[in-house]
């Protein structure tokens, strides 16, 4: 399924397989540090948002990332399990642990595309 996908994560992020997400015929702008991604927004209508988050990162970039995007874009987050609800609060549309294969963020993607066929989101998970 086509889409474009603006991606936040770190270096060292092993739930995020860039050429994975290529060769599933996804348009991938992959971004390492936040200011970055912003930047994306002035050229780049993501029709989902990737957040991966580290130990030092906090689910507060999601409020801003979700008044940059429109009602049908999902913003999944990847981190660690005790962010969960943070994350959910946020705004957040689906959760992932950043140590899930990275076939379950395809996977995700995935549904998201779909639900925006149709001018929805994912629902929390």
């Amino acid at each position: 399924m086509r889409g474009t996908i603006l991606l936040l994560d770190s270096e060292r992020s092993l739930l995020v397989d860039v050429d994975l997400l290529r060769a599933n015929a996804l348009i991938v702008y992959h971004c390492h540090e936040f200011a970055n991604a912003l930047k994306q927004f002035q050229h780049v209508a993501p029709d989902v948002v990737v957040a991966v988050l580290s130990a030092h990162d906090s689910p507060s970039i999601v409020p801003r990332l979700r008044g940059l995007v429109d009602h049908a874009t999902s913003i999944i987050v990847a981190a660690v399990p005790e962010e969960r609800e943070a994350a959910r609060k946020a705004g957040a549309d689906s959760f992932l642990l950043n140590s899930a294969p990275p076939a379950d963020l395809l996977y995700e993607i995935n549904r998201a595309l779909i639900l925006r066929r149709s001018g929805r989101r994912l629902p929390w998970n």
